[in-house]
């Protein structure tokens, strides 16, 4: 069986906005939804970036490479990682696990220019 790595985490229109890797083990499915609720929280201060709290499931090749374009800050380029790997494309293949907040801004991020701030 192949290892599953999960993150909870914030999306906007900026990119990845935090990731947090939820360790396995017994209480992984109460920090996952207590952890998703508070960031939900976090989300909805913010509207006007289109921000979606989500669940991640990733492979550790898949995970390897989203650490790829976190260390670079690339957080647009680790959005759209995830989101290819949404859709099955490229080598790694298709993610895990994934849950988000609002498919609606989901598929509208990421996208810089919708935060009327900048």
């Amino acid at each position: 069986m192949e290892k599953v790595i999960r993150y909870v985490g914030i999306a906007d229109c900026h990119g990845v906005e935090s990731l947090q890797e939820i360790k396995s083990g017994p209480e992984a499915a109460e920090t996952i939804k207590q952890e998703f609720y508070n960031l939900q929280v976090r989300a909805m201060a913010n509207p006007q970036r289109h921000a979606v709290t989500m669940v991640v499931g990733f492979t550790e090749k898949q995970h390897d490479m989203l650490q790829k374009h976190l260390r670079k800050q690339n957080t647009v380029g680790a959005l759209r990682f995830i989101k290819n790997l949404e859709d099955g494309h490229g080598p790694l293949g298709k993610i895990r696990e994934l849950q988000v907040s609002s498919p609606k801004n989901w598929k509208s991020i990421p996208n810089p220019k919708l935060d009327p701030y900048g």
